[in-house]
């Protein structure tokens, strides 16, 4: 099978468990981003984690044409800088997490929201080989 739709399943449910959780425990991820400010290891850990998953996704999935599989490029792109520039710049990373969290309920429910639709997406396109089997 070819690693797009592997891909697009992991990464779409992935966006769905995830961001679905910060919809609806918003308050609790509130504190989670207090815990990262309080104990900054943990930005560290999570951006070493970044770059290597990042990292490992470019090697299998860089892939830039003009469909759906270029989401897919994106994220791994995202995911490498996003972890590099936690390890690499830690405050300026931890000040701009906080201000996030700061925002206004209805923001993050936005932000949320977008993400649970791509990674609704995603996961319908990872399983269009399953559904043209039927």
């Amino acid at each position: 099978m070819d690693i797009s739709y592997i891909l697009a399943r992991v990464l779409g449910v992935t966006l769905l468990v995830l961001y679905g959780g910060l919809i609806l425990n918003q308050k609790l991820f509130r504190s989670f981003a207090d815990s990262v400010l309080s104990h900054p290891i943990l930005l560290f850990i999570t951006g070493f984690i970044g770059v290597v998953l990042g990292l490992l996704m470019i090697q299998v999935h860089n892939i830039w044409v003009f469909d759906w599989r270029v989401i897919i490029t994106f994220f791994a792109w995202w995911l490498f800088l996003s972890g590099a520039l936690r390890v690499l710049f830690p405050e300026f990373i931890l000040n701009t997490f906080h201000s996030f969290f700061k925002a206004s309920p209805e923001f993050i429910y936005f932000i949320g929201a977008v993400f649970c639709l791509l990674g609704a997406f995603l996961t319908y396109m990872g399983l269009t080989p399953y559904l043209h089997q039927m």
